[in-house]
């Protein structure tokens, strides 16, 4: 996640993270440190109750001052 906003907004932001037990880090792990030729990974779109991460995307955009900037392709 990447969060664009002033320095003085930028707290408010970490205590939410913090909040949701989401710390910063400097040893970012990702889907990607586990992967191998040994290990391959797979893509499947996962659903709760109805709902995909597009969902979570959308009810983002109106309920916070968020906003979809992008999506990336293979």
């Amino acid at each position: 996640m990447t969060i664009f906003e002033g320095k003085d907004d930028l707290l408010k932001y970490v205590k939410l993270l913090n909040k949701n037990k989401i710390y910063q880090t400097d040893n970012l792990l990702t889907a990607w440190n586990f992967f191998s030729n040994d290990n391959p990974g797979e893509i499947i779109l996962y659903e709760k109750d109805g709902k995909t991460i597009y969902d979570v995307v959308e009810r983002l955009k109106q309920t916070s001052n968020l906003y979809f900037a992008e999506q990336r392709g293979d």
